[in-house]
């Protein structure tokens, strides 16, 4: 039977399959050696028994990563495919669903162990499927999306429902012109009040160095403690205050202008012939972990620009979430199609 033709195919990344690999092992096979090692030491001859059993433990967890992990996404004409070792366990009709995706990091103590990322098919009647695009790397999740937003784009004429949850403005002529205002000072207020938690902490981490280098020094005056405590450890919270203010003033924007083959960014020229790339994060994207914010990076060969346009999650106690962020990639997309090149999406 004739394999039928796709435009694109996306596979799991080799050095996320070797991660997932060692996080089994890390939580299964270790513990599993450790519990029968003792037995080695009481009875010498269950030694080849013990290697025989941690053979079969490794192999049977390379077949897990091998055969349920890696997995395969081709994009037809009319169809998203998911393939586990050549045989299609799932499907999606493009014109049938809306596409947005969806990433969860899970985290031991604050350190990033691994990372999930969902696409989110989204039926007519509210239906939501979640389909795990297990041990896909940032940029080919990044890639699948796009494309996956660029079929259904496609599509959308042979389907009575929108294609997909993104929506833009159609195509305009020569003179096409679109400005955008940001809440600038808004938006940066509440990320600096965000912040106020990190200069907390950097303010006891210091507080305690201060406290042990003023003891071994040991010829200070008691009194005089307290206040040289303070002031060496409020050193660090004012140069992360400082730094990170002056971050979001250079890359949050205020006005944003499209003119021509001419995107204007604040007092910032950007020529169309002079981009080779352009990421904007998703209008319907998730971050179940932490809030996240909007970005779009302008990339003029080896330089790179990131721009903030706004929180992502609306459950944040302070953030702004910006209500033309929608139409805003719209004309992204619209910009990028005037030198036959696509808007990737980032997430």
């Amino acid at each position: 039977m004739e394999m039928p033709m796709y435009d694109k195919e996306f596979t799991s990344d080799p050095s996320h399959l070797l991660f997932a690999f060692l996080r089994i092992f890390a939580f299964t096979g270790i513990p599993l050696f450790l519990s029968f090692y003792p037995l080695t030491i009481a009875n010498p001859n269950a030694v080849l028994l013990w290697f025989v059993f941690a053979a079969a433990v490794i192999l049977a967890e390379v077949f897990i990563v091998i055969f349920f992990l890696k997995i395969t996404v081709r994009i037809t004409n009319t169809e998203l495919q998911f393939f586990r070792h050549g045989k299609m366990y799932e499907s999606k009709i493009l014109k049938y669903y809306r596409f947005s995706s969806s990433t969860h990091t899970y985290r031991y103590n604050w350190i990033p162990v691994f990372t999930t990322r969902k696409l989110r098919a989204i039926a007519a009647d509210g239906t939501e499927h979640n389909i795990l695009c297990h041990c896909f790397s940032k940029n080919t999740f990044d890639l699948l999306m796009t494309s996956v937003l660029n079929s259904t784009d496609r599509s959308k004429d042979i389907s009575e429902e929108p294609a997909h949850v993104e929506s833009f403005p159609a195509e305009t002529d020569t003179l096409f012109e679109k400005r955008y205002t940001f809440a600038k000072d808004e938006f940066i207020s509440g990320k600096m009040h965000s912040a106020l938690l990190i200069d907390l902490i950097l303010f006891v981490i210091f507080s305690g160095v201060a406290v042990w280098v003023l003891i071994e020094l040991r010829g200070m005056p008691i009194r005089f403690l307290p206040f040289s405590i303070v002031m060496c450890a409020s050193i660090a919270p004012v140069i992360h205050t400082i730094i990170f203010r002056s971050w979001l003033m250079s890359h949050v924007p205020s006005t944003i202008l499209f003119t021509g083959n001419v995107l204007k960014i604040d007092d910032t020229f950007y020529l169309l012939s002079d981009i080779t790339g352009m990421k904007a994060t998703p209008v319907n994207y998730e971050c179940q972990t932490h809030p996240k914010d909007r970005k779009i990076t302008i990339y003029e060969g080896s330089k790179k620009t990131v721009y903030v346009l706004g929180s992502i999650n609306l459950g944040m106690t302070r953030g702004y979430i910006y209500p033309e962020y929608k139409d805003l990639v719209g004309s992204l997309k619209q910009f990028r199609k005037r030198s036959g090149q696509d808007l990737i999406y980032d997430s």
